[in-house]
C-alpha cells in the first residue's frame, strides 16, 4: 500500500528528475547553436568584448530558446583593452549584433 508521504516523495522525486533531463536538453541546444568561441571579438548594445569564456545556459532565453552567455574582456572602439575600471562584463548569445573571428 502506497501512503500520502510516498506519493509526494516519488512525486517530487520524478518532478526533480524532469527538471535536471530538461536543463540537459537546453545545454545541448544552447550548445549546438553557438557560434561564438573564446577568442572571438563581439559586439552588443554596450560595446565589445573579447570572448575569454562560456559562462553558462541561460534556460528562458531568446523567443523562449536556450542561449549562452560569455565573460570577455572590455575593449574600446577601436578593438584595444579599455583602462576602465570595470574590465570584465558578460554579454548574453541574442544581444551580440557584430561578431570578429578571431
Amino acid at each position: 500500500m502506497m501512503t500520502p508521504e510516498d506519493y509526494e516523495k516519488q512525486k517530487k522525486d520524478l518532478h526533480q528528475k524532469h527538471k535536471q533531463e530538461l536543463f540537459e536538453l537546453a545545454r545541448e541546444y544552447a550548445r549546438a547553436n553557438n557560434p561564438h568561441r573564446a577568442g572571438d571579438i563581439v559586439e552588443d548594445h554596450i560595446g565589445k568584448v573579447k570572448i575569454e569564456s562560456v559562462r553558462s545556459v541561460s534556460v528562458n532565453g531568446f523567443h523562449g530558446l536556450p542561449t549562452m552567455t560569455f565573460k570577455g574582456q572590455v575593449l574600446n572602439k577601436d578593438g584595444t583593452p579599455t583602462k576602465r575600471k570595470e574590465k570584465y562584463r558578460v554579454v548574453y548569445q541574442p544581444n551580440i549584433i557584430n561578431q570578429k573571428e578571431r
